[in-house]
């Protein structure tokens, strides 16, 4: 019978996705071994260590969770288009990546860690904010951005596990997140 064998990238997804159910004791090596059906062999011929895992992790989500968002948003034209579609995708679908809270509690034990979470809020906000400087002073389009940032942070946080669709987010678009970054 042939193994089953996984990749870095695949340990990473599986990370991620049990990080945002249940927080960092879901990333019991035994556990997501059972999960990907592969020894724990296979998790420490990518990782040496757990905090090994951890940094990577901590980037792998940074581009799944931030970087890869903001670049598909740049196919727009308009800042209002890119931000449309940017909190659509986010709403969506990245809310699904939005460990934070777990990040956050993981930030207080490495502070390479604490580094990358902080840099990875301010990269979010710092866009929002490019995002909104078409319609507010640099000043006004910074704090609606934290603002924005932060409903869904909340948003996500009550939503967990439940996925809207693109009329419910339109809905939410046209009634709450619209004139919050519309003058």
């Amino acid at each position: 019978m042939p193994k089953h064998i996984v990749t870095r990238e695949d340990w990473l997804n599986l990370g991620l996705k049990c990080l945002n159910e249940k927080g960092k004791s879901a990333l019991a090596v035994e556990k997501m071994a059972k999960l990907l059906g592969v020894s724990k062999t296979s998790y420490y011929w990518y990782f040496k260590r757990q905090s090994d895992f951890l940094l990577e992790l901590a980037a792998h989500w940074e581009q799944e969770g931030t970087k890869s968002y903001i670049e598909a948003s740049k196919k727009y034209h308009s800042d209002k288009k890119k931000l449309y579609h940017l909190t659509k995708e986010v709403f969506i679908h990245g809310h699904n990546l939005n460990s934070i809270r777990f990040w956050r509690d993981i930030s207080q034990e490495n502070d390479t860690i604490d580094q990358r979470v902080k840099g990875v809020e301010t990269q979010r906000i710092k866009y929002l904010q490019t995002l909104l400087t078409s319609e507010f002073d640099n000043n006004e389009a910074l704090h609606r951005a934290d603002l924005l940032y932060h409903y869904f942070l909340g948003w996500s946080e009550r939503h967990r596990g439940i996925t809207i669709d693109e009329s419910e987010f339109h809905s939410l678009w046209k009634n709450i997140l619209e004139p919050m970054v519309k003058k």
